[in-house]
């Protein structure tokens, strides 16, 4: 039951960061990718700058293997390929690429559909 709540409550901060980066107006993509990745570092076990150092198989491995939860999963993946956009839109297109692969690899690794945006964020756009 703990662990349970643990859980529900690091998911719902990290909604909560994630929403921050999509409604503020005027970011710079730049500050909204960099972030997504302080949030990424607070619902981790493992330093989310060396997690994002490795390539796109390599961090699904790591994170089944270190037993990050499946429905954190999701939530992680879905903020690489919102990084991935943000970085895309400051002129860093390598870096973009590499965090669309590490999305899209945590996908396939934990068995979701990349392209369905988990239901709290899918609410704050309404």
């Amino acid at each position: 039951m703990l662990q349970r709540d643990y859980l529900v409550q690091m998911i719902a901060q990290f909604v909560e960061a994630i929403i921050r980066t999509r409604t503020k107006e005027n970011v710079d993509p730049q500050e909204a990718a960099d972030s997504l990745e302080t949030a990424l570092n607070s619902v981790l076990d493992i330093d989310a700058s060396v997690l994002l150092a490795m390539g796109p198989e390599s961090i699904a491995a790591v994170m089944q293997l270190s037993g990050v939860d499946p429905k954190l999963a999701v939530y992680i993946a879905y903020s690489l390929r919102l990084e991935a956009q943000y970085l895309q839109e400051a002129g860093d297109g390598y870096l973009a690429e590499l965090r669309l692969g590490q999305a899209q690899s945590i996908a396939e690794t934990f068995g979701f559909d990349l392209a369905e945006v988990p239901i709290e964020l899918e609410e704050s756009n309404n």
